[in-house]
């Protein structure tokens, strides 16, 4: 720890254990601790810097991109973005001329530049840069044509650009192509891509149960195109939602028509830990596997309270596209090579030990017992009555092999907006 760090204090946020998760299985002694990753991704989260608003922390809406040989993570309200070598670790990059603020970025990578858009009510810029790691970008464009929400880029074997957009619970998405000799501008006009439907569509109904008959929010849309179709992503019915899914619509074309596919939703979770996965991105890495970057809910302290997540996905021997969501709250490796198709091959295999055990704890809040340490619920978390000389002990009830330990921070009274380099926590983990 720095010298001049200091540790949070009663103004600033409670010491918190949201979940204590212990994992224990057969472990493999090849592997390296840093090859493994858990949902929700160790990122720097941002506490929103509007002080009118509650303390809260938020990154959603993901876009990732490898890009010479580094891969970019791109969020919604992040102040900046992160990058990384080999999606284990992650270093926050600040921009202070990127437009980081708004929400649901896209990039692209286009020969050795990266092109950024992000979601805006009125005309903005698109802006470029060959190394993004500088944090420096320059405009592409000074003034897209008309706004977009939600925009996502998608480039064709052929070399041809398309835009998509839409989030709304009455408009449909939308997609153009662009001209890439002339400042990504549009050609022609916007073409009508898809719509909810979820008089067909059950999972599309809004609400924690879908139980609701109100128009969902569709948006989230993202291309991918596999053996020479195009698979265009969308997101319903609501990111503040366990329900929160991604489905899909195929075509021959970029811009359609396009067909539902019955395998939606493809990339949903309600129970467990991590839940509402949408409103995401589907990208390969360097060894050609599919991954799938996406949103999770939390939305106690605010509805845009959220985190990221990442699932091993692909497509099937039928070119169904799919994401592997069982065992997705527990750790798993970080490939270094072709991943074995639908296998499960990223888990580690290292099983939940700590839920719903016996708890004891220094001391708690009223509404925040410790029980809800280990419940796996990310929506109920332990809170100590202090910042100092806390504890929490867990009793597993026999004697275990703990392979990993997951720490959750939850932001009970926070009063920290914005990003502060100087507050940590400090905590030690101990066993008998």
């Amino acid at each position: 720890m720095k010298t001049n760090a200091k540790i949070l204090t009663m103004n600033k946020i409670l010491l918190i254990l949201t979940l204590g998760l212990l994992y224990s299985a057969c472990s493999n002694p090849a592997r390296k601790p840093n090859e493994t990753y858990c949902n929700p991704l160790d990122l720097n989260y941002r506490f929103r810097p509007e002080k009118d608003q509650v303390s809260y922390r938020e990154a959603a809406d993901p876009s990732a991109v490898l890009f010479k040989g580094k891969y970019y993570l791109f969020a919604s309200k992040s102040g900046g973005y992160w990058s990384s070598e080999n999606m284990a670790s992650w270093k926050f990059i600040p921009s202070t001329g990127l437009p980081t603020e708004d929400y649901a970025p896209a990039v692209i990578a286009i020969g050795d530049t990266l092109y950024f858009a992000a979601s805006a009510t009125s005309k903005r810029p698109l802006f470029k840069t060959a190394n993004p790691d500088s944090g420096i970008w320059k405009m592409a464009n000074p003034e897209f044509p008309f706004p977009i929400w939600d925009p996502a880029f998608y480039q064709d074997d052929d070399g041809r650009l398309f835009l998509y957009w839409g989030c709304s619970p009455q408009d449909p998405l939308y997609g153009i192509e662009l001209d890439l000799t002339n400042q990504l501008n549009p050609i022609g006009e916007p073409q009508v891509m898809l719509a909810s439907n979820t008089q067909d569509h059950g999972w599309e109904c809004p609400g924690e149960n879908n139980e609701r008959e109100s128009s969902p929010w569709l948006e989230g849309a993202w291309m991918n195109k596999y053996q020479g179709r195009y698979y265009l992503q969308y997101a319903v019915p609501g990111t503040e939602v366990r329900t929160y899914a991604d489905g899909y619509y195929v075509g021959d074309h970029p811009l359609g028509p396009f067909k539902y596919s019955p395998y939606s939703p493809f990339s949903r979770r309600t129970g467990g830990f991590a839940t509402g996965i949408g409103h995401s991105c589907t990208f390969q890495d360097k060894y050609a596997n599919y991954w799938h970057a996406t949103t999770m809910v939390i939305s106690v302290k605010h509805m845009f309270e959220r985190r990221l997540c990442m699932f091993p996905a692909g497509f099937d021997e039928d070119g169904v596209l799919y994401t592997e969501t069982a065992f997705g709250d527990y750790p798993h490796y970080i490939p270094d090579g072709q991943r074995e198709l639908g296998k499960y091959s990223d888990f580690a295999g290292w099983m939940l030990l700590s839920y719903n055990k016996p708890v004891q704890v220094s001391s708690y809040q009223k509404g925040s017992d410790p029980q809800n340490s280990v419940d796996e619920n990310v929506r109920t978390y332990w809170a100590a009555k202090s910042d100092r000389n806390e504890w929490l002990e867990i009793d597993l009830e026999k004697e275990s092999r703990i392979n990993a330990v997951q720490i959750n921070f939850a932001e009970h009274h926070a009063k920290i907006f914005g990003r502060e380099s100087d507050v940590v926590y400090q905590l030690t983990i101990s066993h008998f």
